[in-house]
């Protein structure tokens, strides 16, 4: 007998494959079904002048199953939560995988993955009911199959999992300047520049400072992952402190720039009686005059004076300065 898979029935009768033709030299086909119990096959010959054979069965049985399994059904979770994970979305964690099937005949599901198209197939660890999971830990795109005990394969069912753990990071140079002198500018902006290589800088945060560090709370304005801080007058060094997030939830640590001092303020002065001989009328005998100068940021460096019956004069008098007094 040759044994064959995917027929309907297994009982036929030998007259009727005669008249088919199904028998030739006393010998014919019979193809078994698929289903889940042992089958064996069972037959009665009738000869030409009618005598029929007692009925005489196969002692082997066999099981047959020719359908797949169905595609595997895929339930992704974010690391050990009960979060779902969306396909091709960015996560700083790794990505839980589990998958069913259903096989109406062999049953026995085993599953395997494949990364990237390479055809490398791993088994899936089995849960037991036709379940498995496993997990994701780099950025890949998955296909699951699942496989019965007969061998049959389901076509593939895929994810995108788009893992990113590195943090972003900041960089920092000055954008804009309006020189001074020792030290000092008149105006000045910092350009700080975001990047991450995976998943993309998502926002950045920042402060000003005059100490070692801050805790960044202004949003920034970022164009092209840049963004760029102007820096006020402060009469001590400040710095620039910036904290990135990317698109993947992970979040630099504090990061600054170097040390700017800013003054873009000029200094001022105020007149008093310094000493005064008194006459009348309006009139001194003596009379000198106290002028204070003042500068909240980087501090006074020089003075100028002059002396005029008009209005204004163009100061050219250098003047001696001591504790901002002249």
């Amino acid at each position: 007998y040759e044994y064959e898979e995917e027929v309907q029935e297994i009982e036929m009768e030998i007259s009727k494959a005669k008249e088919e033709g199904r028998i030739e030299n006393n010998q014919f086909t019979v193809k078994y079904p698929s289903q889940k119990e042992g089958q064996r096959i069972c037959i009665q010959a009738t000869d030409n002048v009618g005598n029929e054979s007692e009925v005489a069965c196969d002692s082997t049985t066999y099981k047959v199953d020719g359908s797949a399994p169905t595609r595997a059904t895929i339930k992704a979770t974010l690391g050990t939560s009960t979060n779902g994970y969306t396909s091709g979305a960015w996560t700083n964690q790794n990505v839980r995988i589990e998958v069913t099937s259903t096989d109406n005949e062999s049953g026995n599901i085993k599953y395997y993955y494949d990364e990237n198209g390479q055809d490398k197939w791993n088994r899936v660890n089995s849960l037991g009911e036709g379940k498995g999971e496993f997990e994701a830990e780099r950025a890949s795109t998955i296909e699951v199959k699942a496989v019965d005990d007969a061998g049959n394969w389901s076509g593939g069912t895929s994810i995108v999992i788009r893992i990113d753990k590195t943090a972003p990071s900041s960089a920092f140079a000055i954008n804009t300047q309006t020189g001074g002198s020792n030290g000092w500018y008149k105006a000045l902006s910092i350009k700080v520049t975001t990047s991450d290589a995976r998943s993309g800088v998502a926002s950045a945060k920042y402060c000003v400072t005059t100490g070692s560090t801050c805790t960044p709370g202004t949003n920034a304005t970022l164009s092209n992952n840049t963004y760029t801080v102007t820096l006020g007058n402060n009469a001590a060094a400040q710095k620039v402190c910036s904290q990135v997030t990317d698109n993947a939830g992970n979040t630099s640590a504090v990061q600054c720039s170097g040390t700017y001092k800013v003054d873009g303020a000029a200094p001022g002065s105020s007149f008093a009686i310094n000493t005064q001989t008194g006459g009348s009328n309006g009139w001194y005998k003596a009379l000198s005059i106290k002028v204070t100068e003042s500068d909240g940021h980087s501090g006074v460096s020089s003075a100028k004076y002059c002396i005029t019956t008009s209005s204004t004069c163009t100061p050219s008098t250098t003047a001696s300065i001591s504790s901002n007094f002249i």
